[in-house]
């Protein structure tokens, strides 16, 4: 049997065909699992958000908080969890489901009653827009402060107490960031 080395840029010339034929074939398939892995990159916070949970920081001031001491702990580590899945203005998908799968899966807990505990001790807020349901972190911007944010989901029709410092979506989607010569972010109601 006889072995014989071949240069990397020998395999044009020896194999053209061959090779030219597999190059075609990865050109054709490449758009094709583009497509495929487009899903799985993250649908789930809007259109063209990432799936993958931002990482935060927990501020130490949140553990002495008077209404988050109030807290069951499964509740209070839901209510830290959140933060993982919400946009850079605390706004997330008011998915009990969805939210168990990725904050809590392996807990033995109703996410629906845990939802409501965070309602009655005024650690999120839930709101509708267009036809969705969504929630928003009360304190996020005054304990998150992201570099370049980036708002996901829409903002609530009305304020809510302890959410100030909103970014619009649609600014901060088409431009980057939005801020006003001061440093603090801006909304434009």
């Amino acid at each position: 049997m006889r072995h014989v080395a071949l240069d990397f840029h020998q395999i044009p010339r020896r194999c053209g065909r061959i090779y030219a034929a597999h190059v075609r074939l990865m050109v054709r398939l490449l758009p094709l699992l583009r497509r495929l892995a487009a899903p799985c990159a993250g649908s789930s916070h809007g259109e063209g958000a990432s799936s993958v949970a931002r990482i935060r920081s927990v501020h130490p001031g949140q553990w002495t908080d008077d209404l988050f001491v109030m807290l069951s702990p499964l509740a209070r580590l839901l209510a830290v969890g959140i933060r993982n899945v919400a946009d850079d203005n605390g706004v997330f998908e008011w998915n009990a489901v969805k939210l168990k799968m990725q904050l809590l899966p392996m807990d033995s807990c109703a996410v629906v009653e845990l939802l409501a505990e965070l309602v009655k001790f005024e650690q999120v807020y839930p709101y509708e827009s267009g036809g969705k349901k969504f929630g928003i972190i009360r304190n996020f911007r005054r304990w998150q402060r992201p570099k370049k944010p980036k708002a996901y989901y829409p903002l609530p029709p009305e304020p809510f107490p302890g959410c100030d410092g909103l970014i619009s979506p649609e600014l901060s989607i088409s431009s980057g960031s939005v801020s006003n010569p001061s440093g603090a972010f801006v909304v434009e109601v």
